[in-house]
C-alpha cells in the first residue's frame, strides 16, 4: 500500500461520471406563466441561473423565430457555460445544427473542449458521399508516372443492362511506343472481374522488396539491377499464376471485390463500383420539375397546405383532418372509405421501411383518430399503415397527390380550410347536443348558398339576388391589389377587388352583398393623396402599422395629420403595438404609438393592432401595455376598433371597464381559437361585434389571399361559436359597423 493513497478522493478520477446522470435540469413549464411565450420563459430561468432541460427546450421552441430562437439559445448557453454542463452543451450544439449553420454554432455555442462540429459533419458527409465523388480522381500506378494520361468516365448505372465478359491480357512490358498510346478509364458494373488486379499489386510489392534490398547491397548495384529485372518478369508471370487460383478459392477476396474491382488491359483500365452507391435522382414525383435532394423541405413548402407546416396539437390537426378528406375525395372515387386509402398505399406505394414517425407525431395521430372517430392503435407504424391518421403524415400525402390531377395539387397546395364549393361548418359539443367529445370537429351537410331557415331575417336586401348584405370593418386595398396584380397593383378600385372571386377558381362558399367596409392605410410609403377620390359607401381609416414605425417622419406625421381632415377619413389606424420586432425596439415603438394617439379625437375611432411576441396567443402583456398608455393620451368616451381581436374574457372585461366605447373586430383567425379563446369571443357584447377578413390576409378558400366577398365565409365560422344563424349575425354586425362609423 506504500505510494498509494487509497481514499476516494485521490482515486475519484478513475470512476467517470455520467454528466446527464448527475446534472438535472429544470423544467420550461416552471417558469412559463399563462400567456406567456417560451422565450420570455426562457428569460426567466436564465436571470435565476437555471437550466432547462434541452430537449424541451428545444421541442417548445419549434414554433418561434430563428431570431428569437437564437436568442434563448444563447442565454441558456451562458448558464450551462457557467455551470460546465458538458452534456447540456453537446447536445443543444446538435439540436442548434439542424437548424443553424454549423459556423454560427461553434462561433457562438463553443463546445468546452474546444471540438469543432465541422470535423463530425465532414466525417458524416464523407461516409454518406457517392462512391462515384470518391472516384473523381482515381488513384493508379499509371497515373503516378504519367500524370497526362486521359481519363474517360462513364455512369455505372448505363451499363447495368450488359453483361460483358471481362477482357483476358496479359501484363506487357512497356515500350516507348506503347507509353505514348491513349488510354481511358471507364466505370462498369460489379460482375466485371479483373484477373490481373492482384499481379499488378503483387508486381507493385516485388519492386518494393527489391528496392529495400538495393540498401543492403550497395556494393553490388549494377549487378543486382540486371538480375532484378529479369527476376520481374518471371515473378510476374508466376504470381499472376498462382494468385488466379487463389483468389477463385478466397470467399473473403471474392467479397472485396464485390465492392470494388479494377482490370486492365492494353488500352482500357477498368474500375467497378457497386451499382447502389450510384446517386439517385431525387426528384419531386409530382413531376413539377424540382431536383432539390430535400424531398421533405419541398414537398412541405409546394405542396402541402399551411396547416402541415406547423407542430399543434390542438390547433392543426382538425384542418388537417378536413384537408385530408378533401384530398382523398379528390384521389380516389366516390365511395372510397378512410381505410381504402390506407389499404391502396400499402399495396400500390408502401412507405419505405427506412422511414419512421416521429414521436411527436403520436399526439397529433391520436387527435387525429379521435376526431376521425376510430380506435387509435398503441404504436402508430408507417409500414405497413396501421391508422388512417398516419395518412396525415406527408409521406402519405405525397402518395395520395400522386392521384391527383395538375389542378387538384394546385387546389391543395392553397387549401385553407373548407372546399371551394362547399360551406364546411365546424360544430362543438357545448354548441350541439351530439355525442362527440369536446374539441371534436364534425362535418355538417353541404350547402351552395347559406342556409335557409336563416334568411328571412333579412330585412331589405339591397339587389334581386337576395344575398345577405354585410359590412367589411377592415381590409387593406393596396396590399390585397399587390397580390392580386402583381405587375399593375396601382389603381385599382375596391369594386374590382369584390368581383375577383366571382370569375376565380374559388368562389365564396357564403355569397353576400358587400354594402360597405373601410379601406385601411396603415403603410406611410403608401399613403393616398390629400386630395384623394372614393366612390362607393366606402370609408378610409388611415395609420401607422406598429411594424412601420420607423417610416412615420415629420413629412409623413403632416400627410396623416391632412388626411385625418378628408371627409371620406373616418378612423385613425390601424395603430397599435406589435411585439415581433426585437426587444429593443419596443420603447422607440411605444413613443410613435404614444405620438399618434395625441392626434384622435373622441369622436374619430381608433383601430388598434395589438399583437404579443411570437409564442402568445392571447397578447394579454401587449394590451396591458396599450391599455396604460392611452389612459394616460386619451378620453374614456374614445371610440376604439380593437382589430383582429384574439384574447380572452378577461381582456374584454378590461377593455369596457375603460373605454365603454370599444368595438372587437373578428376574422377568420377563430377557426384556430381554443377555448380560452372561444370564451373570450363569447365575451363580446353583441352590440360590439364586428366581422372583418382583413384582406388579403386569413384567405377561407382554396386561394392565397381573402377579399371582402368572403365576408359571408367568417360570419358562419364566428356563427357556429356564437350560436347564432349567419345571417343574424352578418345583420347585427352590419348594424354595429354603421353605429361605429357612421351610415
Amino acid at each position: 500500500m506504500s505510494g498509494q493513497d487509497s481514499s476516494p478522493e485521490k482515486r475519484s478520477w478513475k470512476k467517470p461520471t455520467n454528466t446527464r446522470q448527475r446534472t438535472s435540469f429544470a423544467s420550461l413549464d416552471r417558469f412559463r406563466q399563462p400567456g406567456q411565450s417560451a422565450l420570455d420563459a426562457v428569460r426567466r430561468a436564465s436571470e435565476e441561473k437555471c437550466l432547462l432541460d434541452p430537449k424541451e427546450l428545444y421541442i417548445s421552441l419549434l414554433k418561434a423565430t430563428p431570431e428569437e430562437r437564437k436568442e434563448a439559445l444563447l442565454l441558456q448557453y451562458e448558464v450551462a457555460k457557467e455551470k460546465k454542463s458538458h452534456f447540456w452543451i453537446q447536445e443543444m450544439r446538435k439540436n442548434a445544427a439542424c437548424d443553424f449553420p454549423v459556423d454560427w454554432v461553434d462561433d457562438n455555442m463553443p463546445a468546452l473542449n474546444g471540438q469543432r462540429m465541422r470535423q463530425h459533419r465532414t466525417k458524416s458527409s464523407s461516409r454518406s458521399a457517392s462512391s462515384l465523388d470518391n472516384l473523381e480522381q482515381p488513384h493508379d500506378f499509371r497515373l503516378d508516372s504519367n500524370p497526362n494520361l486521359p481519363v474517360h468516365r462513364s455512369d455505372a448505372a448505363d451499363l447495368l443492362q450488359e453483361d460483358p465478359k471481362p477482357k483476358k491480357s496479359s501484363m506487357k512490358s512497356s515500350s516507348s511506343s506503347q507509353s505514348k498510346e491513349k488510354k481511358k478509364v471507364t466505370l462498369v458494373e460489379p460482375e466485371q472481374r479483373s484477373k490481373e488486379v492482384e499481379s499488378r499489386r503483387q508486381h507493385r510489392r516485388t519492386q518494393e522488396q527489391k528496392s529495400s534490398t538495393s540498401k543492403q547491397r550497395s556494393s553490388r548495384e549494377e549487378s543486382r539491377h540486371t538480375h532484378t529485372q529479369e527476376r520481374k518478369r518471371d515473378t510476374s508471370t508466376s504470381k499472376h499464376k498462382r494468385d488466379t487460383e487463389q483468389r477463385s478459392r478466397s470467399p473473403r477476396r471474392r467479397s472485396s471485390e464485390r465492392r470494388r474491382s479494377v482490370s486492365e488491359s492494353e488500352d482500357t483500365l477498368t474500375v467497378s463500383i457497386p451499382s447502389s452507391k450510384v446517386q439517385k435522382d431525387l426528384t419531386c414525383p409530382l413531376e413539377c420539375g424540382s431536383h432539390d435532394k430535400k424531398l421533405r423541405r419541398h414537398v412541405v413548402e409546394h405542396h402541402l397546405p399551411i396547416m402541415f407546416k406547423r407542430i399543434n396539437v390542438n390547433l392543426d390537426v382538425p384542418a388537417q383532418v378536413e384537408a385530408l378528406k378533401w384530398l382523398l375525395s379528390k384521389a380516389f372515387e366516390a365511395g372510397t372509405t378512410l381505410q381504402g386509402a390506407v389499404d391502396w398505399i400499402n399495396t400500390s406505394r408502401p412507405i419505405s421501411p427506412d422511414y419512421g414517425l416521429n414521436p411527436i407525431h403520436h399526439g397529433m395521430c391520436t387527435t387525429a383518430c379521435r376526431i376521425l372517430g376510430v380506435d387509435p392503435p398503441e404504436v402508430f407504424t408507417l409500414h405497413p399503415i396501421n391508422s388512417p391518421a398516419v395518412l396525415l403524415f406527408w409521406r402519405c400525402l405525397l402518395a395520395i397527390l400522386t392521384r391527383c390531377n395538375s389542378q387538384d395539387i394546385r387546389d391543395f397546395r392553397w387549401f385553407g380550410f373548407s372546399e371551394p364549393t362547399m360551406a364546411v361548418e365546424v360544430v362543438q359539443e357545448a354548441l350541439s347536443e351530439s355525442e362527440s367529445e369536446p374539441g371534436d370537429l364534425i362535418v355538417v351537410d353541404e350547402c351552395d348558398n347559406v342556409d335557409s331557415d336563416h334568411s328571412e331575417h333579412f330585412d331589405e336586401p339591397s339587389t334581386s339576388s337576395g344575398l345577405p348584405n354585410v359590412f367589411d370593418s377592415h381590409f387593406h386595398l393596396d396590399r390585397t391589389s399587390k397580390v392580386i396584380w402583381p405587375d399593375n397593383p396601382n389603381g385599382h378600385t375596391v369594386e374590382e377587388l369584390i368581383s375577383v372571386p366571382k370569375y376565380g377558381s374559388s368562389r365564396p362558399s357564403v355569397p353576400v352583398n358587400v354594402v360597405g367596409g373601410v379601406v385601411v392605410y396603415s403603410e406611410p410609403q403608401n399613403y393616398p393623396a390629400a386630395d384623394f377620390q372614393l366612390d362607393g359607401p366606402w370609408k378610409v381609416a388611415a395609420g401607422v402599422h406598429p411594424k412601420h414605425y420607423q417610416k412615420f417622419s415629420t413629412a409623413k406625421r403632416l400627410a396623416l395629420n391632412g388626411l385625418l381632415e378628408h371627409p371620406k377619413v373616418a378612423a385613425l389606424g390601424e395603430i397599435g403595438l406589435d411585439r415581433t420586432i426585437p426587444p429593443g425596439e419596443w420603447r422607440a415603438q411605444e413613443l410613435v404609438f404614444e405620438n399618434v394617439l395625441r392626434m384622435s379625437k373622441p369622436e374619430l375611432p381608433l383601430v388598434l393592432h395589438l399583437r404579443g411576441p411570437s409564442g402568445d396567443t392571447y397578447g394579454s402583456d401587449v394590451t396591458g401595455r396599450c391599455q396604460a398608455i392611452m389612459r394616460r393620451v386619451c378620453r374614456r368616451e374614445q371610440k376604439i376598433h380593437v382589430h383582429c381581436f384574439t384574447g380572452l374574457s378577461q381582456v374584454v372585461n378590461d377593455w369596457l371597464s375603460d373605454f365603454p366605447n370599444t368595438f372587437f373586430g373578428v376574422t377568420a383567425a377563430v377557426r384556430r381559437f381554443d377555448e380560452e379563446q372561444k370564451s373570450g369571443l363569447r365575451a363580446i357584447p353583441r352590440n360590439r361585434l364586428l366581422l372583418e377578413t382583413d384582406a388579403p390576409y386569413f384567405p377561407v378558400g382554396n386561394v392565397p389571399y381573402s377579399t371582402p366577398a368572403y365576408l359571408g365565409d367568417t360570419a358562419a365560422f364566428v356563427a357556429v361559436y356564437l350560436n347564432i344563424g349567419p345571417c343574424d349575425l352578418m345583420q347585427l354586425t352590419l348594424r354595429n359597423a354603421m353605429t361605429l362609423y357612421g351610415s
